[in-house]
């Protein structure tokens, strides 16, 4: 069975691969998809336009601009499938690419925590160093507030292994930034 996806605050579509056209969905609009054959039903001024199937825009390369531009600019909820391939994107902050991706990432808020969850309990510490620093780090107090735990076990007791790869370093940053460090009035702790 697909999953569902929110498409702004209009009328969605559910997306039938054998019909190969969009047809209304009772709830209104939470579509059912398939990532494999999604289209995007985008509000426009003349109504809803079917853009190419997402996987048509997915960013080909660390210089993809292109691509980058035109998910930001279908943004949030449009893009919400792309959200595992566009976090693969901030794997390195060097990559010209990330430097657009992450903001962006940032800009979603909480809707995005599932996927930023399945980054930080996986086994790539440098990728979860580029999201503490870049996206964990950017958010808002309020929705960062959701990772403090993990920020403060990160900056004042590391694992060896996450002690090299600085990540540490990274969440104490983090955790002085929000005003949560040990050595804080308002954080006695």
């Amino acid at each position: 069975s697909g999953s569902q996806v929110r498409l702004n605050h209009r009328r969605a579509f559910s997306y039938d691969p054998n019909q190969y056209n969009w047809k209304p969905f009772r709830s209104g609009y939470v579509a059912r998809r398939s990532t494999a054959t999604l289209k995007v039903a985008i509000c426009g001024l003349g109504g809803f336009s079917i853009v190419n199937q997402l996987n048509d825009i997915k960013i080909r390369s660390k210089s993809d601009f292109e691509h980058v531009a035109k998910i930001i600019e279908l943004g949030f909820p449009a893009v919400e499938p792309l959200l595992p391939h566009l976090f693969e994107w901030i794997q390195d902050m060097n990559w010209p690419v990330a430097k657009r991706v992450a903001p962006f990432l940032v800009s979603i808020g909480r809707p995005m925590f599932p996927v930023l969850n399945d980054v930080l309990a996986g086994n790539d510490l440098e990728w979860q160093y580029w999201c503490i620093n870049d996206v964990i780090g950017e958010l808002p107090k309020e929705l960062a507030s959701d990772y403090r735990t993990l920020l403060e076990r990160l900056a004042y007791s590391p694992t060896a292994l996450e002690k090299h790869h600085e990540l540490n370093v990274v969440a104490l940053d983090a955790v002085c930034s929000f005003g949560w460090a040990k050595s804080d009035p308002d954080n006695p702790g």
